[in-house]
């Protein structure tokens, strides 16, 4: 199995990021869930990144940060 490479992040820049449930799943079934969501991604982003907008839908997230 080939490694994904982890690509080289810089300073200033935006980026756009987006994942889909496996096989198409649901990611967020409950409210409960996309607050949490949030929660844990302004807990682990918030002091490295800034967050410009954001779409949770049920099988996947985009995220606009730099």
């Amino acid at each position: 199995m080939k490694a994904i490479k982890r690509p080289d992040l810089q300073h200033g820049k935006f980026y756009h990021i987006y994942n889909r449930g496996f096989n198409n799943r649901n990611l967020f079934e409950k409210d409960a869930e996309y607050r949490r969501f949030l929660y844990y991604v302004n807990a682990f982003t918030g002091s490295v990144a800034e967050i410009f907008a954001w779409c949770l839908l049920k099988n996947h997230f985009h995220m606009l940060v730099r």
